[in-house]
């Protein structure tokens, strides 16, 4: 059985030691540290090969589907979005794919050009391993299909648990291969994406307008008044 570990103090002794065992393991690793761009910047280039367990999917994809278009934004510090490039062209180097072909990386939007970008777009690849929040509850307000690959933990469900809570179990994905194989077809189904962009359109009321959350919130805290 494989695992996603968290190392905390990664950059040395047991710590490192630790993050390179369970990586070439085969569990996805996710090492931290401090003063990543100081004193620990040689660690930290060390350790970032073993956070590219997924990158395979997004190669798979780009593979199957030959005139689409991955579109990242660079986040700040756009440092990490520049290792993010790198380690993608080297990815889809390794596959023999051409990473200009396939892949866009554009500054970050403020968010009017955010939401206009969202709304022209086909799909929203859910990261894998952590997934979305608050670009993912975006993207369903703007009837964005979502693909998802539910994970064990909470972190790796939370798209999931929208998608799911609207009835929308369809765009959920057990597995990395059920991943790759649900972007593929909705990628290349015109009609069925349609389809899904309506029936989004109509289910998110129910995850905006659903108030069964706040109540609960409220019940507990008079709960814990009385008490």
């Amino acid at each position: 059985m494989k695992y996603i570990i968290v190392i905390t103090g990664a950059s040395s002794g047991f710590g490192v030691l630790a993050a390179r065992a369970l990586a070439r393991a085969g569990h996805t690793v996710y090492a931290s540290m401090r003063e990543t761009t100081g004193r620990n910047v040689p660690q930290v280039k060390e350790v970032e090969k073993y956070a590219a367990e997924h990158d395979t999917l997004l190669v798979e994809i780009a593979r199957r589907v030959p005139g689409g278009k991955l579109l990242f934004f660079r986040s700040r510090p756009e440092a990490l979005s520049l290792r993010l490039e790198r380690r993608l062209r080297a990815a889809f180097e390794r596959a023999g794919l051409s990473v200009e072909r396939h892949v866009v990386f554009l500054p970050w939007q403020h968010p009017q050009a955010f939401q206009a970008i969202l709304g022209a777009a086909d799909l929203y690849l859910d990261t894998v391993g952590f997934s979305g929040f608050n670009t993912a509850l975006q993207a369903v307000r703007c009837g964005l299909p979502v693909v998802t690959r539910e994970g064990r933990f909470m972190r790796g469900r939370l798209a999931s648990g929208m998608l799911r809570h609207i009835g929308l179990d369809e765009l959920v994905a057990t597995s990395d291969a059920g991943y790759v194989e649900l972007a593929v077809a909705l990628a290349t189904d015109v009609g069925r994406r349609q389809n899904l962009r309506e029936r989004l359109c109509g289910a998110r009321g129910r995850l905006f307008e659903d108030e069964a959350s706040v109540r609960a919130l409220e019940a507990f805290l008079e709960r814990v008044v009385e008490r």
